[in-house]
């Protein structure tokens, strides 16, 4: 009796297994892609600079003077003969702007990832597919029908 039922069984996996295929999904696409970049750019900078203290005197046989500007005042005058002259910056600061070349490297990692769109579309089985449908429900019910008789014939067996 086993071997009998080693066909059938066998027949009724495969069926099961193979009946219905599952839903197929595109594979996604992910796409890495690294980009580099060497560039020069060029850097604007302010430079400062301290303009010193600076402090001078001249004493000469001449007349008065008197001199300035942002940077220094001057000042010279005579006394018993003599003239006497002085020089004294300010102390301020000086900025100049100062342009420097830089190159830079810049790396790039751009990912694009694929959408995926799954649409279901309803459509009427063809007849040879509502054939094999109408077949595969009778070998089922077949199937269920013949594992409850041996069920039953091996319970009424072993009373």
């Amino acid at each position: 009796m086993r071997q009998a039922l080693k066909g059938p069984v066998f027949a009724a996996v495969f069926l099961v297994l193979t009946a219905c295929s599952p839903k197929i999904y595109p594979t996604q696409t992910d796409s890495i892609r690294v980009e580099y970049r060497d560039r020069i750019v060029t850097i604007v900078d302010t430079v400062t600079f301290e303009v010193p203290v600076i402090s001078e005197k001249v004493v000469t046989r001449d007349t008065t003077s008197h001199l300035e500007n942002e940077w220094a005042s001057s000042d010279a005058t005579v006394s018993e003969g003599l003239l006497s002259h002085s020089l004294q910056t300010r102390p301020h600061v000086v900025e100049i702007p100062v342009e420097t070349l830089v190159e830079v490297h810049d790396t790039l990692v751009v990912k694009e990832k694929a959408e995926t769109i799954v649409k279901e579309v309803e459509r009427q089985p063809t007849r040879r597919e509502s054939f094999l449908i109408v077949c595969g429900e009778i070998f089922l019910v077949m199937v269920v029908l013949a594992l409850l008789g041996l069920l039953v014939k091996a319970y009424l067996k072993r009373r």
